[in-house]
């Protein structure tokens, strides 16, 4: 079975380390939607490549210590659009003009961090937890998605620049995966991706180094340093 992480459509690339860019030329934008249309083949998904932050997880071996994120991965407005031509090329279609334009608005001045994380219980345990929680708020309002651990993350901050920035997550999920535990027997837990995003209009990035802090759905926290000048 695959790592988590792999299925997850993350994998490593080797690239060159270069300066977080805000202002794509169209040499940039080319290079981002050959890179991405380059990456689909059979055998392999998105390559998320040095865009890899920290991976935490290797295995879908859960020990009764491991963390619940697995990865953390960074978003530029070039590695956005890589992936948007990625997904373009794997449905057999080419971006638009105005889809790359929107991409590109949309992204201006913003990096995103992707949180790829796994619940702490089993899918079983969970849903008792949250149906418990509903049946002892019953004013609480209906959502379209299924309650789990990922609606206890909270806001992420981002030091840089003397400046401390903070952000809202964005949920997608839950999922569901089968994971080992470390006795070898299967167990079934969700999966889902938080993402933070940060405007970044007016701080200067080149030479700086800065600091994500965020916890996780029981509390812990994470914190990891970020050399904007390591990616692109």
């Amino acid at each position: 079975m695959k790592t988590l992480v792999t299925s997850l459509l993350i994998g490593l690339l080797s690239s060159t380390a270069l300066a977080i860019n805000f202002e794509l030329s169209q040499e940039d934008v080319q290079r981002a939607i050959s890179a991405g249309t380059e990456m689909v083949s059979p055998q392999n998904g998105y390559k998320i490549g040095d865009y890899v932050v920290h991976e935490y997880i290797q295995d879908v071996r859960l020990g009764p210590n491991d963390p619940e994120v697995d990865a953390v991965t960074l978003s530029t407005p070039f590695e956005t659009l890589r992936k948007r031509a990625y997904y373009a090329a794997y449905q057999k279609k080419t971006l638009a003009e105005t889809q790359i334009n929107d991409i590109l608005d949309s992204t201006q001045n913003k990096i995103s961090f992707n949180l790829y994380v796994h619940s702490p219980k089993s899918v079983q345990e969970e849903l008792e937890q949250f149906q418990k929680a509903y049946l002892d708020d019953q004013n609480q309002e209906e959502s379209q998605r299924q309650q789990s651990f990922l609606d206890l993350y909270s806001e992420a901050s981002l030091k840089v620049d003397g400046t401390t920035l903070t952000a809202s997550p964005e949920i997608k999920g839950p999922y569901q995966d089968q994971f080992s535990t470390i006795e070898g027997k299967p167990e079934f837990r969700f999966l889902g991706v938080i993402t933070y995003t940060f405007d970044l209009s007016g701080t200067e990035l080149e030479g700086q180094t800065g600091t994500l802090s965020f916890q996780d759905s029981e509390g812990k926290t994470y914190e990891e340093t970020i050399d904007f000048d390591s990616y692109f």
